[in-house]
This record gives C-alpha cells, structure tokens and sequence, in this order.
C-alpha cells in the first residue's frame, strides 16, 4: 500500500503551504528553501529509494539537510551504510488515522476504536465549552476564539517567539506573523 506522503493528494497540500515538490518515478520529494542557507530535501515513506535523484535534487537545490523517513527497517540500514544518520526527532507521528469523513458522524464514531472515544470524552469533560463546538459543528466564531484562548493558554508566556521560528520558515511570513500577534493581541471580535 503506497503511503499517504506518496500520494499526489499530499503533494499539493504541501506545495500550498510552501513546499517544493519534485516527483519521480512515482516518489515525492519535498524542498524548503531557507533563504541564504539553501534547502531542506524531505523524503517520506517512500516505496524506494532513489539515493542518486536525492543526490542530485540535493545539488540542484544546494540542500544543507536530507531528511529521508524510510518505509522498512531494510530502508534503514541501507541508509545507515551510505552514512546517513537517524535522528532522535522523527518527524512522522507513530501512528495515522484516517477518516472518511464523507460518513455520518455516528459512523465515524462507530467505527473509533475504545482510545479514540475515551480521548475524545476526556477532553469534552475537561473543557465544557467544547462541547458546543463538538455539538454544532459550526460555530466557527467560538472555535477560533477557543483556539485562540487555547494557544494562549499553551503559551503561557513560556516561549512567545516559538510561532515566529515557525513562521520564518514559510512563505509570506510577515503576513503571517502579523495575523498571529493581532489574533493574539485583539479579541477576534475587534479584529475583523
């Protein structure tokens, strides 16, 4: 089964969201250029591995890191003799859901497993005000004022900067630095 990383689906989500995306021979690699740093080459799951087509995509792009996330314990040592290193950091989650979300709400919930549902329930108990949102569905006012009291809450004045080192890393950052501190700073209210 090919990976969701691999999918052209995948590919267009990140090239959205500021991403180059080369695609050979069925592979996605994903290239963030760091302004005068050069690039970061990103290989995820892939069927194979092509180690000369990142070879080349990492000169073509003047990469100073390859990020390869291999599919197989195989994968991995193979990478491992051409000196690859493994990083103490993965950055795929250990585990992936996927929904349908084209089913009613009591299929999909049907079909959680026992875990899921208790998550779910534990966080509705811990924050009634979710449960609106969770109840309507829409509210989309209310939403973004949760996340934006949630983030905050994250926050806790511990790392104000940390969605700025983000940001800095995608395209049209100011923009987008500046909406994040006027979300921050005004109530949403006020703010459009």
């Amino acid at each position: 089964m090919v990976d969701i990383r691999q999918t052209q689906q995948y590919s267009t989500y990140l090239s959205r969201i500021g991403w180059k995306v080369e695609r050979s021979a069925e592979i996605n690699y994903f290239i963030k250029k760091i302004p005068l740093v050069g690039s970061i080459i990103k290989v995820q799951r892939p069927e194979e591995i092509r180690i000369n087509k990142i070879r080349q995509l990492s000169k073509k792009y003047r990469a100073f890191q390859i990020i390869i996330e291999p599919k197989t314990e195989f994968d991995a040592k193979y990478l491992s003799s051409l000196g690859f290193r493994l990083t103490k950091s993965p950055y795929l989650p250990t585990k992936t859901l996927q929904l349908d979300l084209t089913k009613s709400r009591e299929a999909l919930w049907r079909n959680l497993e026992k875990d899921a549902k208790n998550a779910i329930l534990e966080k509705i108990g811990s924050e009634p005000e979710a449960i609106n949102v969770l109840k309507t569905g829409k509210n989309q006012q209310n939403t973004i004022g949760l996340f934006r009291e949630g983030w905050k809450r994250g926050l806790n004045g511990k790392d104000m900067f940390l969605l700025f080192r983000i940001y800095l890393l995608s395209r049209n950052y100011l923009r987008k630095i500046l909406y994040f501190w006027l979300l921050l700073i005004i109530p949403r209210e006020q703010f459009f």
